[in-house]
Formats: C-alpha cells, structure tokens, sequence
C-alpha cells in the first residue's frame, strides 16, 4: 500500500443533500455560524482534529480524517435540529479515496444542483478558513485542500466546465428569460438583497429588463442596493401591493422559512387571474 493510498484511506464524509434528502430535512441538518463553532469546539474535546464543515444552500456536510464514523454522525446530530433515524434515511455515508472525490466533486461544481457553480468553491473557502481557525486543519487536511484549490483552477482555466450558467442566480434568471416573451418588458420583483440577490439583480439588468424592485426585511438594505442599480425598492411591509403588479418574483434569500408565503400569493390571485412557479 502507498503513502497516498494510506492517507485517502484515512477521510470520512458524512451529511444531507440535494441528492436524497427533501428541503425540509435539509433544513433540520443546517447549522448556523455559531452552531458550526459549538461543534468545532466540541470536535476538540473529542479528540478530532481534522474536520471541515461544507455547507451550501443544498448540503450540510462533515469531511473528516481518522475519525468513527458513528461519533462524526452522532457530533452532527447533535448539533442540528434532524435526528439519528432522519440521518440513517435521508443521509450519506463515504469513505476512504470515495471520500475524497466526493469532496473534489463537490469543490469544483460537479455535484452540485447546477453544473460548474461558480458560488460553491467560495463557500469551501470559507468553510476551510473556518477549519483552520477551530484549529482543525492539521497538514494532512491542509495539503489536501491546498490541491482541491489548485484542481478547481485548472478545471476554470483548461476545460468548458465554467461556460454558461454558474449559478443557481444565473439558472434561475435564464429560466425565466425562456419563459416569457418580451422578457425585458416584465415587472421583476426581486426579494432579497444578499450575496445571492445581488448577483440575481446583475443577471437581470445585463439581460435589458427595465423594471426591478427590489424588497428586503431590512429596508435599508434594498434602497442601497436599489440605488447603486439605478431600480426601485420597496418596503417588505408593501410586499402584497408590489406582488400585485409582477409579472415575476424571484426569492433570494438565506431564511430558513418561506418569505414569500402561500397567504401573501393567495391574495395576489384575488387581484386577477395568474400563474405561479
């Protein structure tokens, strides 16, 4: 057996996502900033130290060396809202070299919900800084993601895998644009201001739409945004009166509840007959 087969040998990977387990059981296993630092902390204690977190809008994953994996699952049961039987049906278990190309898959868009998205890697970077800062990223792990890092450069740069949509902003926006005709000429309401809203907000103004509002719970928020765009905004509060004129709503946003609820869409359709996706 070689150096490299010992060290692949070595890796777990645990969690949900997209792949089998529905939003709401997704939602139970997310962590939230501080909820990942409780359980870095206590990862610690248990005498892990290589672990990294991964977690995107569609997965929440633990990738782990010399670690049981019973104690990896039971350490993310603990800290999430799902419980050890949602796990065992909804949930994932991998090992060794397979452990290792599931994260490569994951880093570089290939396992994703959409094809090559640009969004993930920044979100393993900022998992991986989060490692290193628990101080649970010795070398073994460290030089591991210093080569995911450097795959994910070559694939941007040497193969079409980064051509067209990059993103589930980008996806979303291009859908619509098949959708209507005249697409430009549509009434754009854009909730959420985010990281995500924002890049939805760009895709929209390069493809010529002329009417976008914008609407946050913080009102702020969208007014900042609204004016460095040159669009409108408008107060969550007037989100029924705004829903009232759109021809599309985009929801953007990081909650864990629906924003835009079935109530607010059943007294839209009071106004006139519409279409919901």
């Amino acid at each position: 057996m070689t150096k490299t087969e010992i060290l692949l040998k070595d890796f777990t990977c645990i969690g949900v996502n997209h792949w089998s387990a529905p939003v709401v059981i997704r939602e139970k296993f997310s962590l939230s900033e501080d909820r990942k630092a409780e359980l870095y902390a206590k990862a610690k204690e248990l005498n892990i130290d290589q672990l990294i977190v991964i977690s995107t809008c569609n997965r929440t994953e633990l990738f782990a060396k010399d670690c049981e994996t019973s104690d990896l699952i039971d350490l993310f049961v603990s800290f999430t809202n799902g419980t050890t039987a949602e796990f065992d049906e909804f949930g994932f278990e991998t090992f060794g070299e397979d452990a290792v190309r599931h994260l490569f898959e994951v880093a570089v868009g290939l396992d994703a919900q959409i094809l090559g998205d640009l969004q993930i890697i920044k979100q393993v970077k900022q998992s991986y800084e989060a490692s290193k800062l628990a101080d649970l990223c010795s070398s073994d792990l460290h030089r591991l993601m210093q080569i995911v890092f450097k795959t994910h450069k070559r694939i941007r740069k040497e193969t079409d895998l980064g051509v067209g949509t990059a993103s589930v902003a980008s996806a979303a926006v291009q859908f619509a644009q098949h959708h209507f005709k005249n697409f430009a000429e549509k009434h754009v309401v854009l909730v959420g201001t985010g990281k995500m809203g924002k890049i939805t907000c760009k895709n929209l103004i390069n493809l010529g739409v002329k009417k976008i509002t914008l609407v946050n719970r913080s009102e702020g928020k969208a007014e900042a945004l609204a004016e460095q765009y040159q669009v409108e905004s408008a107060a969550f509060s007037q989100i029924n009166s705004v829903l009232e004129t759109a021809d599309l709503v985009i929801v953007a946003t990081g909650s864990q509840t629906p924003v835009v609820t079935k109530a607010h869409l059943s007294e839209v359709a009071e106004v006139g007959p519409r279409r919901f996706y």
